[in-house]
């Protein structure tokens, strides 16, 4: 009889033992992982949507554009200038809206956001005939934009080429 009480209480403790292992090998790492934005969890880390990024998917991507900068123009046509543009949000998650391109436009220039990279369709702000387009790309820290852009006068032809970077 102590044969099988010893036998049996043998057999509990290696089933007790695997139950144990089987159960802390498989818990969810993402049990305690908040991902925002229509985010994933895979592995414990958040899996943003397009258009979010950190840690937990909270942070729209295009959040580092926006903000007033200081442009630093030198275009082939007119020349060297410093001007104040601002960028904010656009309707879409990927739109931004930028203020005073080329120091001229009154009306807003739309513009997309992928990444670090932010694009200037073709368009005609304020419907005078002058055309602007381009793209930049956002320094690591965030702090700086770097840009070409042209601006096309379409009666005439001309088209002003433009190096710029906008600093906050």
């Amino acid at each position: 009889m102590k044969k099988l009480s010893i036998l049996t209480a043998g057999i509990l403790m290696v089933f007790s033992l695997a139950i144990v292992t089987f159960y802390t090998s498989c818990t969810d790492p993402c049990k305690d992982v908040t991902c925002l934005n229509a985010g994933t969890c895979v592995d414990g880390t958040c899996n943003c949507a397009s258009g979010y990024e950190g840690t937990d998917c909270s942070t729209e991507n295009r959040a580092k554009f926006k903000g007033a900068w200081t442009a630093q123009d030198g275009c082939s046509l007119s020349g060297s200038a410093s001007y104040g543009v601002s960028v904010t949000s656009g309707s879409g998650i990927f739109d931004v809206k930028i203020t005073n391109v080329w120091n001229s436009f009154v009306n807003v220039v739309n513009a997309t956001i992928s990444g670090t990279t932010i694009t200037i369709p073709t368009q005609e702000p304020d419907n005078d005939g002058f055309r602007v387009s381009g793209t930049g790309t956002i320094s690591t820290d965030g702090h700086t934009i770097t840009w070409s852009y042209t601006v096309t006068d379409t009666g005439s032809g001309l088209s002003d080429v433009c190096t710029s970077t906008w600093t906050n």
